[in-house]
C-alpha cells in the first residue's frame, strides 16, 4: 500500500521514516475484521483498488456504503458487542502493542547508534578541517613587545614622533 507524504511542518513530517508504526487498537482490529466481512457479503472486493499509476483511488471502490455511515454501523457493533468477544481483539492489540514497543526500544537504541557514529564522523571531520587551517597559516603570532617595536618604528617612518601619540597638524 503507498503512503501519502505529510505536509511540511506537520507532526507526521517531523517523525523519522524508520521509526515502528503504532499498532491498531482492538477496535480497529475489530472494524478492520467486520469491514472486510461487510464487503464480501455485499459482493465486493475489500481490498482497495490501485489507479494507473499505483496509487490508491480516493472514490470508494465498492459503491455499497459511505464511509461516515460504515463506522456509524461499526461503533454500534461493537458497542453492542459482548465482552468475551472484545477481550479477543483488545488480546490481539495487546499483543501487538507489546511487539511495537520492542521494536521502538531496538529502534531507539539503532537511532542512538546511529547519532553517535554521526557526531563523531562530524568531529572528525571538523578536527580535520580545523588542523587544515592552522597548517596553512604563515605568519606567526607575535608577542606584545614585538608588536609595541612595530608601532613605534611605523611612527618614526611617518613622522609621528610626539611623546603624547598625537598626530601632528600640517
Amino acid at each position: 500500500m503507498s503512503q501519502s507524504i505529510p505536509p511540511p511542518g506537520s507532526q507526521a513530517s517531523m517523525q523519522p521514516t524508520s521509526k515502528p508504526k503504532r499498532p491498531l487498537s482492538g477496535y480497529n482490529l475489530f472494524f478492520k475484521k467486520e469491514r472486510k466481512r461487510f464487503l464480501l457479503s455485499r459482493g465486493c472486493d475489500p481490498e482497495p483498488r490501485l489507479a494507473p499509476g499505483g496509487k490508491r483511488r480516493h472514490a470508494r471502490a465498492h459503491g455499497e456504503i459511505k464511509f461516515t455511515d460504515l463506522v456509524r454501523m461499526m461503533a454500534q457493533k461493537w458497542k453492542n458487542l459482548d465482552d468475551t468477544k472484545k477481550a479477543v481483539f483488545n488480546q490481539q492489540a495487546a499483543v501487538g502493542k507489546r511487539k511495537w514497543e520492542k521494536d521502538v526500544a531496538r529502534w531507539k537504541e539503532e537511532e542512538k547508534t546511529r547519532v553517535n557514529l554521526e557526531a563523531e564522523e562530524a568531529n572528525k571531520q571538523s578536527k580535520e578541517d580545523s588542523e587544515i587551517f592552522y597548517c596553512s597559516r604563515t605568519v606567526p603570532l607575535a608577542s606584545a613587545t614585538q608588536i609595541s617595536d612595530a608601532i613605534a618604528a611605523s611612527e618614526k617612518l611617518l613622522g609621528n614622533n610626539n611623546p603624547d601619540g598625537q598626530c601632528k597638524n600640517s
